[in-house]
């Protein structure tokens, strides 16, 4: 099972270190400094020389995607934002696009938390911005409460937040830290932080399993303020979570393999399609991990109790001869067949979308380069895309995409045949949308797959030439700030494809962004997608009209008659390499 809130989703990995220098603490007897207040003046022991920031672990894919939610949130609930307004925000989200791009997690992190706050209408709070900049590890990075009585959490600085402005040595200062579960809140514990002048951030808290949690197994969110234990007040803010199992993944995996295998082999021969259950459950279970991947958002993002609870009810039905995949409802994650592998895909099926004698629609929703299966369901505008699933009653497939994903019809197919296996959905209702290289594969799947997909939407990305062959329906839409694939390219490919009669339509965003413009064209965007319908016999006309037009002679040109060279007015000069224009991408 997945965690489903926006802000809990890419709460991050736990891979946990020590933080040299910090100390334990007592909760504090004296008051507090308050959120606003200065850091209290501590002698330390010994003055050090100014030295650059730098984070002893550096922030991950995970902190990114924790950052990148809050800003889609806070974005999804303002009011409305004027023109100008929102264009400096495309325009800052798509500069710092190329901080992530190059590895630079720090300054992306720090750059999406100020434009979260400028989003947000935020005063400038020195200790809520200092808290903001803070991560979490543990060590073990899931605690497995059958084989450790204590754990410990680290909580470290992921960029300079003016931290130690003004500090010529390292000081303490109180730190709360609560931990919360969707059962309440959890244990507040309180220890010191140390703050040295390069800016840099680092605490310690060491918790006792039985004391703390009770033994109680669980995702934990983890937050801190600059306030002592006896107040709980001050403004909590979330910087990671925590999770613990009754016991290490690796071996709740190891027996639901085990019991998967023998439940695939038992219905191999009779009942194939339980066996091809039993193998999905082996599939799902490829998530559990001791040591969940800050790289890859459906482990990091994972509820591993809760997994486990599935998977293994899941085998509970197949041994009772029930297919626990057919039909299902809800929100789940599964790898599905193309033609040459097994792909991670997130699949909503709302029960909106199970009305007897109806057949629904489906989606395919594919990411930008740098998102995975979870972009579209929990990121793009909030994850407005699995809302709208629920009010048009569609069922939204997700899958995790590459170069190289769809270039086939052929995994078109499979991916397709797949999914009919637990789903009866409507053939002649089958969309695709794609964000930058979604929108690129989107394109080839609407040209190569015209006879099985109603139509596509290429957002960011999509046809940079006009078409030269039919097409499924298509609908372009453009960023006209877009610094990435230029608007103009595709509204002039678009334009050009209409004319010549092919089934290409254009919409530009105005005063949008590359990645920004998705969350608010979305509604746009389904109602346009949700009025299209398959009628093979039509895509075989213009197959056939495609076949004939690739069979007529090109008319024959004149030869050009000679020309005399004409005498230059001035020395003609070499050009320079700054002068030639660069080739279109």
């Amino acid at each position: 099972m997945l965690q489903r809130s926006r802000r809990v989703a890419f709460a991050g990995s736990l891979i946990f270190a020590m933080a040299p220098g910090a100390a334990w603490a007592q909760p504090a007897t004296a008051p507090p400094p308050s959120a606003t207040s200065p850091a209290p003046a501590i002698q330390p022991a010994l003055p050090v020389a100014a030295e650059a920031f730098e984070a002893p672990i550096k922030p991950t894919r995970a902190d990114l995607a924790r950052a990148y939610l809050d800003l889609e949130h806070a974005l999804s609930v303002s009011p409305p934002i004027k023109p100008e307004t929102r264009a400096a925000y495309s325009k800052a989200f798509d500069a710092l696009t190329m901080d992530f791009f190059v590895g630079r997690f720090d300054a992306a992190i720090k750059n999406v938390h100020a434009l979260t706050e400028t989003v947000r209408a935020l005063p400038v709070i020195p200790n809520l911005r200092i808290i903001r900049s803070l991560r979490v590890t543990c060590d073990p990075p899931v605690i497995a409460l059958d084989a450790f009585a204590t754990a410990k959490v680290t909580i470290t600085s992921m960029y300079d937040a003016s931290a130690g402005s003004g500090l010529t040595a390292p000081v303490k200062r109180p730190l709360t830290v609560q931990f919360a579960s969707s059962r309440g809140v959890g244990p507040m514990l309180s220890t010191d932080a140390l703050v040295v002048p390069a800016g840099m951030v680092t605490a310690e808290v060491l918790l006792d399993l039985p004391k703390h949690f009770a033994g109680h197994p669980g995702v934990y969110e983890v937050s801190a303020q600059f306030e002592p234990i006896a107040s709980r007040q001050g403004a909590f803010v979330r910087i990671g979570r925590i999770i613990l199992t009754a016991r290490a993944p690796s071996a709740d995996r190891a027996a639901i393999t085990e019991r998967a295998q023998a439940l695939e082999a038992s219905n191999a021969d009779e009942r194939p399609p339980l066996a091809a259950a039993a193998r999905r459950v082996l599939g799902r279970a490829t998530l559990l991990t001791d040591s969940p991947s800050p790289n890859n958002s459906s482990e990091f993002m994972l509820d591993i109790p809760g997994h486990v609870t599935e998977l293994n009810a899941e085998l509970d039905q197949i041994a009772t001869g029930s297919d626990p995949f057919k039909s299902r409802r809800g929100d789940w994650w599964a790898l599905l067949k193309t033609n040459a592998s097994m792909i991670p895909t997130r699949i909503i099926a709302p029960a909106s979308a199970f009305v007897p004698g109806v057949k629904p629609p489906l989606l395919i929703a594919l990411h930008g380069m740098g998102g995975d299966e979870n972009m579209f369901p929990d990121a793009y505008g909030n994850g407005r895309l699995k809302a709208l699933a629920d009010k048009h009653a569609f069922i939204l497939v997700s899958p995790r995409v590459d170069l190289t994903t769809f270039t086939s019809p052929k995994s078109v197919d499979a991916f397709l045949d797949d999914l009919a296996s637990m789903y009866d959905f409507d053939r002649d209702r089958v969309y695709v949308i794609g964000h930058s290289m979604g929108a690129g594969a989107a394109a080839f799947i609407a040209r190569n797959s015209i006879t099985k997909v109603a139509a596509v939407a290429c957002l960011a990305g999509g046809p940079q030439r006009p078409v030269q062959r039919a097409v499924a329906p298509m609908l372009v839409y453009g960023a006209e700030l877009d610094p990435i694939i230029s608007a103009a390219t595709l509204k002039a490919a678009a334009r050009a494809s209409e004319v010549a009669g092919f089934s290409v339509e254009y919409r530009e965003a105005a005063d949008q962004g590359h990645t920004l413009m998705v969350g608010p064209v979305l509604d746009e965007v389904v109602i346009w997608l949700m009025e299209q319908r398959l009628d093979v016999a039509q895509r075989q006309r213009w197959l056939d009209e495609d076949k004939a037009r690739a069979k007529k002679p090109a008319p024959s040109k004149p030869a050009p008659a000679p020309v005399t060279p004409a005498v230059p007015l001035v020395d003609p000069q070499p050009t320079s390499p700054a002068s030639t224009p660069p080739a279109a991408p």
